[in-house]
């Protein structure tokens, strides 16, 4: 039980470290420091090596090496793919729910700060929104798809952002999230659909963009 303990506390200050942008994209994860780091076996550091390889976080490098995950311009654009799909899904029950005005007034309670301490707040703010977006949809399959990816698209935002310097990204911004409460306001499904499709492809290459992908 202490093993597997220890390998669960490794676990998250290492995912941890990895989605506040600590551990950057492509870093190498040595076993033998990060169990001298942690005065942990190296066993014990390899089941969680093991661990975050599986959930996405780290991929295997030249020689063998484990590595913060980087992100190539295909897997961010199919990964903004499946969330316009998932989220476009989760707008268009919104809008056909019986207390459609009730739930765009939850959604919007959850948009991004007018001004946003920091970046850390702003992507977290920017996740928090459209995870908001996916609980409301009432489809609890469609939740657990959006928050299996949800670490992999902190890496992107993280990666990406950080490029910006001290700049929150506009793509993260209210002023670029208010549209969206508007439309499942009033709007029609198609257009809906259109506004949520657009909102995620603009989004997907934004971050490319930033991240030299």
């Amino acid at each position: 039980m202490r093993r597997v303990n220890l390998r669960t506390q490794v676990l998250d200050q290492l995912r941890e470290a990895i989605l506040d942008g600590q551990l950057t994209v492509g870093e190498h994860l040595n076993e033998t420091e990060l169990a001298s780091q942690f005065s942990v076996s190296r066993g014990t550091v390899r089941e969680a090596l093991r661990a975050l390889e599986q959930a996405g976080l780290a991929e295997s490098a030249s020689h063998g090496r484990l590595v913060v995950r980087s992100f190539d311009a295909t897997e961010v654009t199919e990964l903004y793919e499946v969330r316009s799909f998932l989220e476009c899904g989760a707008a268009v029950r919104l809008a056909r729910s019986t207390d459609r005005e009730a739930k765009a007034d939850a959604l919007a309670e959850a948009l991004p700060a007018e001004d946003p301490s920091d970046l850390s707040e702003a992507v977290e703010q920017d996740l928090a929104f459209h995870r908001r977006l996916c609980e409301l949809s009432g489809n609890g399959l469609l939740l657990a798809k959006w928050l299996e990816l949800q670490d992999q698209m902190r890496i992107v935002i993280v990666a990406g952002a950080m490029n910006e310097g001290a700049n929150i990204p506009v793509i993260v911004t209210r002023a670029h999230h208010e549209p969206l409460v508007r439309m499942l306001r009033s709007g029609g499904e198609d257009g809906i659909i259109r506004a949520f499709a657009d909102h995620m492809s603009r989004a997907g290459s934004f971050w490319v963009s930033r991240m030299g992908a």
